[in-house]
């Protein structure tokens, strides 16, 4: 086992712990209560158990409180949200796609692809359109098609039972 890692606090115990309580963003929260319990004497061990994050991930929060403290820790934004790729459409574009999707303009997400290129010059794939149409609950939605020799009579009246 390494040596005990000594760490010289630039808040009291208290601050901390009355910074934890009133956080509201629940990531940055559980970074607060770890540094507040480190604070509090507990070990990296004790502490990534407590919390339920990995013990690299509470050496990680202790190396940014050192040179920068409590704000050093809360600058840091989660991994996989700092990692994401801007939108190939504005927020106000995607609304007025969600909404023209939503009143039925569009059978097929070709034909949505093929709209977005027109109107804004963006290129999407299939799949990429289907991200899109899903983060604002946009479904395409068209009737089902129709046999070219079905007899719209007889089926009425197989469905009336007769």
């Amino acid at each position: 086992m390494g040596r005990r890692l000594q760490i010289t606090w630039d808040e009291s115990e208290a601050e901390l712990k009355e910074h934890y309580l009133t956080e509201k963003q629940p990531d940055r929260r559980t970074r607060l209560q770890a540094l507040w319990w480190r604070r509090q004497g507990q070990s990296m061990v004790a502490v990534s158990r407590l919390v339920g994050v990995n013990y690299r991930t509470v050496q990680d929060w202790a190396a940014w409180d050192r040179p920068g403290g409590r704000a050093e820790v809360l600058r840091h934004g989660r991994g996989y949200a700092s990692l994401g790729r801007k939108a190939y459409l504005s927020a106000m574009q995607q609304k007025a796609l969600a909404h023209r999707v939503a009143s039925g303009a569009f059978r097929s997400v070709g034909e949505v692809i093929a709209w977005v290129k027109q109107r804004w010059g963006v290129a999407y794939t299939p799949d990429g359109m289907y991200d899109v149409l899903a983060r604002y609950e946009a479904k395409l939605k068209g009737p089902r098609p129709r046999a070219a020799k079905a007899n719209l009579k007889q089926q009425a009246e197989w469905k009336k039972g007769g």
